[in-house]
């Protein structure tokens, strides 16, 4: 059946659109209608694209090679289009992705309902997916998430057929091909990958596939890895992995029992775990399961795994990954979880007064996804343009050295020719040794900076301890006021002393024809 014939599937796209353009004209207002992203990492993203379909090289900064993302698969599917659209175009190419994967996603979630529980997806179910996982928010970021989520629950269609009959061998050449792909877009989806192979094994045997499954998932990666360190000479694993996991100074139980108290993750593992509890009593003889009887093949059983794979990878996620940054990094849990649920009413549906008490209890848990976060992206938006996009355009009009020194390593190297020393550590693997030896102070990152000897420093106050630079003067801060998103509200422009009057002049003159009125040009030097 076409979606077009299914109205609850049409009703639901419609509701996609016009939040998604409600958002967008929001965002437009707040920047002064420049299309902008809320995050940094798509700028970055196309910044990679820039440089590898141009220059050939795989790099941010323009000169040295690095990994700078943790998705590779985002940013090889996004590169070839950067030669097809331009760089004008292309901009826009990474909030049209997200759109056309969210669109595909709920389409397979109508269907894997559909399909498994013989009973159409009502779209107010559809609506809270949108809302809850968040996707308006995942598009204004403009980072790879759709994907990862759509990527998973595409997995999830082929992977219930299969649970229903495994002699379906179609299916598991499926999973198996789909397998490293989910990886690739996300390194931390190898949890995922290893809680379907471990649910598998344990309870039906298939220790043989279980194994070929964790195999073929990390083909990409493995190759990646080889190109990587034996072609270019890198590290094997992301530089921006490496980065993230050096500033993590909290142990693994730590972070687990802080991720734990989240309103949203309480709400999942509460019904899932809930889910698994009455799968696991309604399953005749499941307690000899532990001694070598095969779990059966009924829609309970499905049921109790999806609940345990998801349980699996929620733990994993909260005890080794991060949440939070407008609940991109787990948003494709609140998918999995909420589709779990959505899929166990279906079956087994509750009373009115309990399916209140849960939606309630639903709604309240995801709040801050639902009424909050498309809000917050937007207003982060704002900040990206007054801040990081405003920078870029006075590096792109008014710079004329070919090196800058910076943490904006995103919108600055992508809307100008200029090479970047980033000062945060993010692509640069001597920063990002010095992290891991947790020995990378301010003094020795002024060491480096002196070493560069650029003719400017651009970045935020907060990277430096101390304001005073040898060898450079601070001619400006430019500071946003920004409630929804207040850290680093400030960005410093310093001059390297030779150059004080000449920048002094341009930054002025930027300031006072270009710069956002509602930014706020604090002087230090006049």
């Amino acid at each position: 059946m076409s979606f077009f014939q299914n109205r609850n599937q049409l009703a639901t796209l419609l509701f996609l659109l016009l939040a998604t353009l409600i958002a967008y004209i929001l965002l437009l207002v707040l920047t002064q209608g420049n299309f902008t992203y809320a995050i940094s990492a798509p700028y970055i993203h196309m910044t990679i694209a820039k440089y590898f379909i141009m220059d050939g090289i795989l790099s941010v900064d323009g000169e040295t090679y690095s990994s700078a993302t943790s998705a590779p698969l985002w940013m090889m599917l996004l590169s070839p289009f950067y030669k097809l659209l331009g760089a004008k175009l292309f901009v826009y190419f990474s909030a049209f992705l997200n759109l056309f994967f969210q669109v595909l996603t709920i389409l397979l979630a109508f269907k894997i309902v559909e399909r498994f529980t013989s009973q159409k997806l009502h779209y107010a179910y559809g609506i809270l997916l949108i809302l809850g996982t968040p996707f308006i928010t995942l598009t204004l970021g403009g980072a790879e998430h759709s994907l990862q989520i759509f990527l998973i629950v595409w997995f999830i269609y082929y992977l219930i057929p299969y649970l229903q009959d495994k002699k379906r061998s179609s299916d598991k050449w499926k999973l198996l091909l789909l397998a490293p792909f989910i990886v690739f877009v996300r390194y931390e989806d190898i949890a995922f990958i290893v809680a379907v192979a471990m649910a598998l094994a344990f309870y039906f045997r298939e220790w043989r596939f279980s194994l070929l499954l964790i195999a073929s998932s990390l083909i990409f990666v493995a190759i990646f890895a080889f190109w990587s360190s034996v072609i270019l000479g890198i590290d094997p694993v992301p530089t921006s992995i490496i980065a993230k996991t050096t500033v993590n100074q909290l142990s693994f139980m730590e972070k687990f029992l802080a991720n734990l108290r989240q309103p949203h993750i309480v709400v999942l593992l509460t019904l899932n775990f809930a889910i698994f509890i009455k799968t696991l009593r309604g399953i005749e003889g499941f307690s000899l399961a532990l001694f070598g009887t095969k779990v059966s093949d009924s829609k309970k059983s499905i049921l109790l795994i999806l609940s345990t794979i998801f349980i699996m990878t929620l733990i994993a996620h909260l005890l080794f990954a991060r949440l939070g940054w407008m609940f991109r990094y787990e948003a494709y849990l609140v998918t999995f979880g909420l589709l779990n649920i959505i899929i166990y009413q279906h079956l087994f549906p509750l009373q009115k007064k309990w399916f209140l008490a849960v939606l309630a209890f639903i709604l309240l848990g995801l709040a801050k996804q639902i009424a909050y976060s498309p809000i917050y992206a937007s207003f982060s938006a704002k900040k990206i343009y007054e801040q990081k996009i405003q920078t870029a355009k006075f590096v792109k009009e008014y710079y004329t050295a070919s090196h800058l020194t910076t943490d904006n390593i995103g919108s600055i190297p992508y809307f100008s020719d200029v090479k970047v020393f980033d000062i945060h550590g993010l692509t640069n693997p001597e920063i990002i040794t010095l992290k891991k030896k947790n020995i990378y102070t301010d003094k020795i990152k002024k060491e480096l900076i002196l070493k560069k000897n650029n003719e400017m420093i651009i970045a935020y106050s907060s990277r430096f301890k101390d304001e005073k630079i040898e060898g450079y003067t601070k001619i400006v801060d430019w500071r946003v006021t920004n409630r929804l998103h207040p850290s680093d509200s400030v960005v410093s422009l310093y001059s390297r002393d030779d150059k004080v009057d000449e920048y002094y002049k341009k930054i002025k003159l930027f300031s006072e024809k270009e710069l956002p009125k509602n930014v706020e040009i604090i002087w230090s030097r006049r």
